[in-house]
């Protein structure tokens, strides 16, 4: 969902994959961690040039399965599943071809409407269980012709959906909806609330922790 390098002006955008029987932290070393594509321009990714050889590959494998052969000679076939699929939120919009996370329908499981108040768009709380989009929609809505606000913000095909079910196999955004979203929200309220030893001693207690050696960088401290 982000660059990872910028070269004379241009960045790299990778799509990566891992077996997900490998267990971790095996699957997190970077010999584990397979690349499917990239993309090198000054522009963000042509979503069909990026995706639809990748998806044409897999459909291919699908069918086919994938066999190994090991040191004595021996061949394992292996059956061929897409489990999860995950971007950063602007990079899920590009990608899903759906409307961005700072939209009326953004939202890619449900299909509440947002509403602006001031210069942002808040979602309003209800009690009531939310509706959610399916498949089927992403599978029919993509193809009409509607307004906007009729086609809860999907905004086209896309060719992902050639090997997944969306958007119950999108996995969520950890990093954007909890780490730099909400839970930094709450991280300013708590500030006001708690006394001043309590940040100190959570900034000690990050700052002890030993990060895998696939991460590039340590906790920062709350204070």
């Amino acid at each position: 969902g982000a660059p990872v390098t910028k070269i004379g002006g241009k960045s790299l955008w990778p799509i990566q994959a891992t077996i997900l029987e490998i267990p971790p932290p095996i699957r997190d070393h970077k010999s584990a961690v397979m690349i499917f594509g990239a993309w090198l321009g000054g522009t963000h990714p042509n979503m069909e040039l990026l995706w639809n050889n990748i998806v044409d590959q897999i459909q291919d494998l699908y069918e086919n399965g994938i066999i190994l052969k090991l040191n004595d000679h021996l061949k394992i076939k292996f059956n061929i599943r897409v489990q999860l699929i995950t971007f950063d939120l602007p990079a899920l919009a590009h990608n899903c071809n759906i409307i961005q996370f700072n939209g009326y329908d953004a939202c890619p499981v449900c299909k509440t409407h947002g509403y602006a108040i001031g210069t942002q768009i808040f979602y309003p709380f209800s009690q009531a269980s939310l509706i959610k989009k399916t498949d089927t929609d992403y599978l029919r809505l993509s193809t009409l012709d509607l307004p906007r606000f009729r086609s809860h913000g999907i905004k086209g095909p896309i060719p992902l959906t050639k090997i997944m079910l969306f958007p119950s196999q999108i996995a969520v955004d950890y990093m954007h909806l909890v780490c730099s979203g909400h839970f930094k929200t709450l991280i300013v309220y708590w500030n006001q609330l708690l006394l001043p030893d309590v940040f100190e001693q959570v900034s000690n207690f990050l700052l002890s922790i030993t990060l895998p050696h696939s991460f590039g960088y340590q906790f920062m401290p709350l204070v």
